[in-house]
């Protein structure tokens, strides 16, 4: 995102006021319809390959079991480690549970909320568009679910 900044400002300063609108124009591609694309697309791909790195970074550490005194610490990390994992597993049930009941009750709130709409041919009617609901809804559940996975996964 900054690379993109300095790279706009680098534009911007190196050409007169009339060739800026003609660059701007050019690197919008369309009168700015690819903009947030670009904007979302760019800094994912080097967030994904940033994190390839640190994945391989983080792999190539190898913890290997020794035989005296690093026997004792060895011993401790692994007691250490079950510890943590039983007590992140506790948090995470205990988070999904209230994560859970939270969807479930603002999901029903969004479905009634987003299903009632003004009425376009009588004026102050209501007319409820469960299908419209049920779309606002499903992107709902989709955003809730993929918050707890992504919590889950990392």
């Amino acid at each position: 995102m900054l690379l993109l900044a300095m790279v706009a400002l680098a534009l911007c300063a190196s050409v007169s006021a009339n060739e800026a609108n003609l660059v701007k124009d050019t690197v919008m591609f369309g009168n700015g319809e690819y903009d947030a694309s670009l904007l979302i697309f760019i800094p994912c791909v080097f967030a994904m390959l940033f994190a390839v790195y640190l994945y391989w970074r983080v792999s190539t550490i190898s913890i290997e079991k020794r035989d005296g005194a690093e026997q004792v610490c060895f011993d401790e990390l692994k007691m250490c480690h079950e510890t943590v994992a039983t007590g992140a597993g506790a948090f995470l049930r205990a988070e999904y549970t209230v994560c859970s009941i939270f969807i479930v009750v603002f999901g029903a709130i969004i479905l009634i909320m987003t299903s009632r709409l003004p009425d376009p041919e009588v004026a102050g009617a209501v007319i409820w568009d469960w299908k419209f609901g049920g779309l606002t809804l499903a992107s709902f559940l989709v955003g809730g679910v993929t918050s707890l996975v992504s919590g889950y996964i990392g």
